[in-house]
């Protein structure tokens, strides 16, 4: 209750500061507190089909962690369990497991394994307890087969300690999980170790930076450790609660402009707070996520809530007077005078904060379930309130008739949060009138001047100054200072010296009986009664009385309305009642009266509506999954008014059915039961078992006999890994996993075959394979010899050495010789090797037949199949290939610096009787032998040579016999394209001597013929040496006005650079003048400008020569 109050009064401070409130929302720092060593627990298991675990192997679960599994129907067998952190001497842990079969096993300490292995045993209960730590307890709580979470306390999971069993003996249940923790009995750690765990998975960015510091300071402030007094704890616990709730989502929507916001029908989510920030504004069906303000800006105006789930609060800053404001949930009103209409929903918090006029408050339904505060001004109230807090002066309270307050509080005294320290909420000069009750009133120390007009039927704590009760209380704890009551309480407390004024006290009680000791009667109030039990037909309830103690009478009572009028059931006057049909439908109260020495009558509160019972479900039946991903197995006969789950998993795991059949299920045990409705609880449930798929048979299996006399190598071929083998007539517990393609290193026998059992699926039915025995192979083929095989050998029987089967083959140059391993024959059969055709010079192991180049060679090969008996006998021709000619050895095939040419020198010797010769080819020139004949080519001589070449060709170069023309060396280049840049090239030009030629040595007359070429003419000049090619595209200045070139050709002006181009009018031209010892030179050019022309093709004569002997 107080934590509540510290969460208003921060709240109205992170409104002021921020303009925005929030709730809570997931996040990413953690905040942990760090203890020196502490006492603990650590254990380990033995889990079904999974082994020991958690893996890897030696490792613990550290407690209070979960060891063991969930929904996969799987026992634990056995555990480990031993303390961790600082063990004081001869302390230790103790535990005995309850085991299938067996029962309570021997107790065992320290951890020793306690349970089972290997034999397929469940654990369905354990005892754990400590050895010599009295200041310790051990907490420890499971999963339990068909129970779920054991043990269960008040409809939560809690936990046994101490040698308490956990589990359960004679049910066939199996124990599936465990958790264990170590507490300290002088500190409880745990309400702070959970809160302080739950802020550290919160993120700072989804709050106000305000709120997120305030609650970090708080953390900062309140250090705890295993050390720390309860008082100190616990003082903490309730602060940090506080600021954690208080934590402020950050502002996502504002509303600034009048209209109906949200959807007409289902809902929607925002995920934040909210603020209405003008009149007229009506939200409808959303679910808020943070806070909904409603802001001063609304003025005197009015905002409508329809249909809204608020998480945060709602708190109400303006809104218009003499309105009705229906709460269906928790509102803040601060400041503003009202006018806020509320139609459904589901709030958080109310706070009502009013300094003038009056706000009605009407709690319909569920709206008096909410928390309600209340700091100022005149509240009507109309129904029935949970919680009502009052921390402001001069509140007045109306409570129209039939109204009830379950709990009052007039101030608080605890206000310790960090912001105001150890600071007071008071409720001075707060009245409650009217024709209501209230249940509990609490009057803090701070508060002063309260009146009650209305009955308290529950107790009063009175700790403030000059409290006024004028109706009647039940009971009262008077600690305050000038407390009255008009009416006497049924029973009261008064601290020393805070003794009330009773204004009508009660008559004095009956003198006491005379004769026997004279002692007073102590008479004791009975002050409470509760119900506990399940509210469905067939189910009993229990009635307590507070004092424990206490004598009563009992009346069971029974209504229509949960606050409709309760009438008495007929023979119902016992603690205990059990519900029948009758009850259905119904609300159900008890009412208590003190006998004997008790006094008082009090009524519990109301049940839950009772729920009729439902018959489980009849006529359902599974069926098997079709599909390899086993997921669309069902249940039939199934309707929407049915739910279902896994038999073994928790109830929280339940489903809704489809109407006739529900499927995609996979297999397994399901429980299938009739859902809850408003007016009848959840029926028992219907076992239905979705069978596992059968598989057929495998198909395409073969046995392969072995190959050895060992008889160990047989296979069975067309398996995979998804299949088992074993003997046919051995036990199923024999079945081995097969290999993927085949399964081999089997001996003969007949063996079955099956596809394993898998998730959803059972064992499929065997195939037979049979795995014949080994037997000899007859076959004495031959396979290859020298890597080659004859396809179309003799056809001799080869039984005999004069009927030996004839091969031949023929092999390249590089097989010179032929052995053993290079036979090859029939898997298992034996070789020899003879050099004759009787078959009588063995070559031994290591020893060849040679092979000469060019010739025929005959080897004679004897082959024994592996049976040992059979042989064949081989004549095989091997034709070597000649040897292959040698290379020249030539010192230089290059490019030369005059493009289209290559220098080639020869550096070898050439014997008399051979002679060079060249060819160029597109290809290179390869395989050439000895015996391979030129016929063609053009005659080089030894020594450097040019030769005209264009790019990209290959020149090849051979020595070869003058008589028969056979190759003895050669060479072969590649003229590479870019060995001359960019250079002309492509023409062929040739000068020839004239007949008339008389005087050697002197200027004669040439013949130039050109060939090739692109251009549109040619042009030449006559120059001393090899000119160096010119590049394509160059210009050429060529002689103009007709002049004579013979003008030009004097022996001096022919050795300068300044010789000019002349025209080459044909392609076969004599020109005169030319010096023995000289180059023609031509170009083919197109025309570009003047006396210039643009070089596309070149090429150089050979050296000229008149042809004159000297």
């Amino acid at each position: 209750m107080k934590s509540v109050l510290r969460k208003l009064w921060l709240l109205m401070l992170v409104l002021v500061l921020t303009g925005t409130s929030g709730i809570m929302a997931a996040g990413e720092e953690q905040v942990q507190t760090a203890f020196s060593e502490p006492l603990g627990v650590s254990y380990r298991a033995h889990v079904q089909n999974m082994g020991d675990m958690p893996k890897p192997e030696g490792t613990f679960v550290v407690g209070p962690e979960a060891i063991g599994t969930r929904s996969q129907s799987l026992r634990v067998e056995g555990f480990w369990i031993e303390l961790t952190g600082d063990i004081p001497e001869n302390a230790g842990i103790t535990y005995q497991v309850h085991v299938q079969n067996k029962g309570w096993t021997e107790p065992v300490s320290d951890g020793t394994f306690a349970g089972t292995t290997g034999k397929g045993l469940r654990i369905e209960s354990i005892r754990i307890l400590l050895d010599n730590l009295e200041d310790y307890d051990v907490y420890y709580r499971g999963h339990v087969q068909n129970r779920g979470d054991l043990p269960q306390e008040n409809g939560e999971w809690g936990w046994v300690k101490n040698g308490e069993d956990l589990g359960t003996t004679g049910s066939s249940l199996r124990l599936e999980e465990l958790q264990v923790k170590i507490v300290r009995r002088d500190t409880d750690l745990s309400a702070y170790n959970e809160l302080i765990e739950t802020i550290g998975k919160l993120s700072a960015a989804d709050y106000t930076p305000q709120s997120w510091e305030t609650l970090q300071t708080v953390i900062a402030d309140y250090p705890i450790t295993e050390a720390s007094l309860q008082e100190d704890v616990d003082a903490a616990v309730k602060t940090i609660e506080a600021a954690y709730q208080a934590l402020a989502l950050k502002v996502v929507a504002v509303y600034d402009t009048p209209g109906t916001y949200g959807p007409e029908s289902g809902s929607e989510t925002i995920d934040g707070s909210v603020v209405i920030a003008v009149s007229g504004v009506t939200l409808q069906n959303l679910e808020i996520m943070g806070d909904l303000t409603i802001a001063e800006e609304v003025g005197d105006g009015d905002a409508t809530l329809n249909d809204l789930t608020v998480r945060g609060n709602t708190n109400i800053y303006g809104g218009g007077s003499g309105q009705t404001l229906a709460a269906e949930g928790d509102m803040a009103a601060m400041a503003g005078s009202g006018g806020i209409t509320i139609n459904g929903g589901d709030y958080a918090s109310i706070s009502i904060v009013k300094n003038d006029d009056t706000i009605m408050i009407v709690a319909n339904g569920s709206a008096g379930n909410a928390t309600f505060f209340f700091a100022a001004g005149d509240i009507q109230l109309v129904g029935a309130f949970e919680n009502v807090y009052v921390m402001g002066d001069d509140v007045n309270i109306q409570m129209a008739q039939g109204s009830s307050i379950e709990n009052l509080d007039a101030g608080t005294d605890d206000f310790n949060f960090f912001l105001i320290s150890h600071g007071q909420a008071p409720s001075n000069r707060l009245t409650v009138s009217g024709e209501g009750t209230i249940k509990n009133a609490n009057i803090a120390n701070c508060s002063k001047d309260v009146v009650i007009n209305v009955d308290v039927t529950g107790k009063a704590a009175i700790n403030g100054e000059n409290t006024t009760f004028n109706g009647t209380v039940n009971e009262a704890e008077v600690n305050g200072d000038n407390t009255t009551f008009k009416n006497e309480p049924d029973s009261y407390q008064a601290g020393e010296g805070k003794e009330p004024v009773i204004v009508n006290p009660k008559p004095a009680p009956p003198a006491p009986p005379s004769g026997g000791g004279g002692g007073g009667i102590s008479y004791t109030p009975v002050t409470a009664v509760t119900i506990s039990g399940t509210a469905v037909v067939g189910q009993t309830l229990t009635a307590t009385a507070t004092p424990g103690a206490a004598t009563v009478s009992y009346q069971w009572l029974r209504s229509d309305m949960v606050d409709g009028s309760y009438g008495n059931i007929a023979a119902a006057t016992g603690s205990t009642y059990v519900l029948d049909s009758a009850d259905a439908g119904k609300y159900i109260k008890v009412q208590v009266t003190g006998t004997g020495t008790y006094t008082g009558t009090v009524t519990s509160a109301a049940t839950g509506k009772v729920l009729d019972t439902q018959a489980a479900p009849t006529g359902l039946n599974g069926v098997a999954a079709t599909t390899v991903a086993n997921n669309n197995g069902k249940i039939t006969d199934t309707t929407t008014a049915m739910e279902y789950k896994l038999a073994a998993a928790d109830d929280s795991t339940y489903q809704a059915c489809a109407e006739s059949e529900t499927g995609s299920l996979s297999a397994g045990d399901y429980v299938v039961r009739y859902q809850a409705t408003t007016e009848y609880a959840a029926s028992e449930t219907t076992a239905v078992t979705v069978p596992n798929q059968e598989q057929s048979a495998p198909s395409g299996l073969l046995g392969i006999a072995p190959t050895t006399v060992a008889n160990n190598d047989g296979k069975i071929t067309g398996t995979t890994t998804a299949m088992e083998y074993k003997l046919a007539a051995a036990d199923d517990s024999t079945y081995q996993a097969c290999a993927e393609s085949e399964t081999g290193s089997l001996s003969a026998g007949n063996y079955a075959v099956r596809y394993q059992a898998k998730t959803g699926f059972n064992v499929g039915s065997p195939a037979t394979v049979t795995v014949t025995a080994y037997v000899a192979s007859n076959n004495a083929g031959l396979t290859s010899v020298l890597g080659e095989t004859d396809a179309s050998p003799g056809g001799q029987s080869g039984e005999d050495t004069s009927n030996a089967i004839t091969w031949a083959i023929a092999v390249d140059n590089a097989k010179d010789s032929l052995g053993l391993s290079d036979i090859s024959v029939a898997t298992g059969a034996s070789i020899k090797l003879y050099s004759d055709s009787i078959f009588a010079t063995e070559i031994s192991e290591g020893s060849t037949i040679p092979l000469s180049p060019g010739a025929d060679t005959i080897a004679y090969i004897k082959v024994t199949a592996q049976d040992g008996t059979t042989s064949k006998y081989y004549a095989v021709t091997v034709s070597r290939a000649a040897d292959p000619a040698n290379a020249l050895t030539i010192s230089n095939v290059t490019a030369g610096v005059t493009s289209g040419t290559t220098v080639i020198t020869i550096s070898n010797t050439i014997p008399v009787g051979n002679k060079l010769v060249y060819v160029v080819s597109d290809a290179e020139v390869t395989e050439v032998t000895v015996e391979t004949v030129i016929n063609t080519g053009t005659d080089l001589e030894s020594g450097t040579t040019e030769i005209g070449v264009s790019t990209d060709r290959y020149v090849t170069v051979y020595e070869i016999n003058s008589t028969t023309q056979k190759v003895v060396n050669y060479v072969s280049r590649l003229i590479a394209d870019g060995e001359f840049n960019n250079v002309a090239g492509g023409l062929t030009v040739t000068a020839e001597a004239t007949p008339t030629q008389t005087e050697p040595g002197v200027e004669g007359t040439i013949k130039v013929s050109v060939s090739g070429g692109t251009g549109s003419a040619w042009f030449y000049r006559v120059v001393s040496s090899v000119p160096t090619a010119p590049d394509v595209g160059g210009v050429i200045t060529v002689v103009s006005g007709g002049l004579n070139p013979d003008e030009y050709y004097d022996s001096d002006y022919l050795y300068e650079s300044l010789h000019k181009w002349f025209l080459l009018t044909t392609s076969s031209e004599t020109i005169s003048g030319v010096p023995d010892d000289s180059y023609i030179e031509v170009v083919s050019v197109s025309f570009t400008s003047g006396d210039n022309y643009s070089i596309e093709n070149w090429g150089v004569s050979d050296k000229t020569n008149d042809g004159v002997t000297p």
